[in-house]
């Protein structure tokens, strides 16, 4: 029976077997929880992205400073775009609490030919902060978008749409 240790991960307790962890480093295999992880290259190395819900980057604290991959409502406002819950959280919050996507100045022009006059639900992955400074001042934190992984999400009944050429 391989080597097993419990962690606590993202406010829930997960036993993590260290002989399928251990690729991944002792630091990595601290952020394995029951949720979906995969890792993804992130300047030269390997960083863990676990799939996590708005709940969860509101309630834990352990969330900061992590790789997420989260899915929500995108709206575009005058200081940048944001990610609410779903739509009703943005209207019924008035624009508070979602959270801000940063975007470097070379992801803008991809960010902006995918999602200008968009609002809709997209999925996003990116480091997540509770830094509130600058756009983010009235929302959760701030996710840090990693290169061009974020996409459109069609809901159920919708007939896909094709890539712009």
């Amino acid at each position: 029976m391989p080597n097993t240790n419990c962690l606590l991960t993202y406010g829930m307790v997960a036993c993590v077997a260290l002989a399928q962890a251990s690729w991944l480093g002792e630091s990595k295999a601290a952020t394995l929880s029951n949720e979906s992880c995969r890792t993804v290259p992130v300047l030269q190395k390997k960083e863990i992205v676990c799939r996590t819900n708005f709940y969860r980057l509101n309630a834990s604290v352990e969330v900061n400073k992590r790789y997420v991959e989260i899915t929500g409502y995108l709206h575009k406002s005058l200081s940048g775009y944001y990610l609410f819950a779903s739509k009703d959280a943005y209207v019924y919050s008035a624009g508070r609490d979602g959270v801000y996507l940063e975007v470097d100045a070379d992801q803008a022009r991809g960010f902006d030919a995918e999602f200008d006059n968009y609002e809709g639900p997209v999925t996003i992955t990116g480091l997540f902060s509770r830094d509130r400074r600058g756009g983010a001042s009235e929302s959760l934190g701030r996710v840090k978008v990693l290169g061009s992984m974020f996409w459109r999400q069609e809901l159920p009944g919708e007939k896909p749409s094709l890539p712009k050429k």
